[in-house]
Order: structure tokens, then sequence, then C-alpha cells
């Protein structure tokens, strides 16, 4: 089985529970999360611990980051 965040990462530091448990364990999940290294923002969504705050807050309200948020995302403003 796969580190939890080096998954998280792959699929740009947002994932779910059904995109990682072909890959991950429920233990080393768990112990991500009690360890801080991630954090659940929703039922079976799980976010790196160090995304970026408007990334956080879009996924948290179930969007996602565009115009001037997706352009300083990507460093573009």
């Amino acid at each position: 089985m796969g580190d939890v965040v080096r998954e998280i990462r792959k699929r740009g530091g947002v994932a779910t529970w059904s995109e990682l448990k072909a890959c991950v364990d429920r233990d080393r999940l768990e112990a991500a999360l009690i360890g801080g290294r991630i954090s659940r923002l929703r039922r079976n969504l799980y976010v790196l611990t160090d995304l970026q705050e408007v990334r956080r807050v879009a996924i948290e309200a179930g969007g996602t980051a565009s115009h001037l948020t997706a352009a300083q995302h990507w460093g573009w403003k």
C-alpha cells in the first residue's frame, strides 16, 4: 500500500476515498488524519494540510477555483 500524502499529492492535493482505496488502506488514512498530515473536508473527501486556503474553501463549498483565483494559483496574476 502507498503513502497517503504522496497519493493525494498525485491527485492535485485533493482525493476521494474511492480514488485512494486501491492504493491506500483505511488504517494508513486514519493515521495520516490523526497525525495531521491530511484533513477530511467532508465525508470521503481528503486534502493535504498544506493545500492553499482558497482551494480548500472552494472545495468545501462544492466548487472550483476560477478566474482570479485560478490565475493566482497558476502564477498568472
